[in-house]
């Protein structure tokens, strides 16, 4: 899979289009289809989000994709 080439664009979107204090729900995991664990790797930066995954956060957060992509 095509992995991202941004510094850490999970946590910019969850700064510039989540409310305050933003904690993920199950339905947040459904629907982005990534489990909780792997959410939490991507949101610390310790692994590399896909473009599939990017898809899918900023479907959910309502963010343009492109703002995050290069």
């Amino acid at each position: 899979m095509e992995n991202v080439n941004t510094q850490n664009p999970v946590k910019k979107i969850i700064e510039t289009h989540a409310k305050y204090g933003f904690v993920p729900s199950k339905e947040f995991y459904q629907k982005v289809q990534i489990n909780s664990k792997r959410w939490s790797l991507l949101l610390h930066g310790k692994k590399p989000v896909t473009v599939v995954e990017l898809k899918a956060i900023c479907l959910f957060f309502n963010a343009n994709i492109n703002e995050y992509t290069s």
